[in-house]
């Protein structure tokens, strides 16, 4: 499931079995903590549902719109790996 081709979309960078293989959403900033593995959908509504490969983590995001601007991808981009690869500062852990 996780054998993937090269994708020619910029949603993902592979493409395998319904699931994306994404280090950079949209082409935008790279995810600061490797590669997530899950689906962008694009619609009248757009989702983003990603874990990472050791399944530690976990986002799913939706914006009750389909997305065109430059600027609501980049917002949407930095949530997901806000979300994603959250670090906290203060000293407390959020992995399990």
């Amino acid at each position: 499931m996780l054998s993937t081709v090269p994708s020619d979309w910029p949603e993902s960078q592979g493409y395998g079995l319904g699931i994306d293989q994404v280090e950079s959403l949209m082409g935008l900033e790279r995810s600061p903590c490797g590669v997530a593995w899950g689906h962008v959908g694009l619609g009248h509504v757009t989702t983003v549902a990603f874990t990472r490969p050791d399944a530690s983590r976990q986002v799913v995001l939706m914006a009750n719109a389909l997305l065109t601007s430059h600027a609501a991808w980049v917002a949407l981009n930095r949530a997901t790996w806000a979300v994603l690869c959250a670090r906290r500062t203060d000293g407390i852990s959020v992995e399990r």
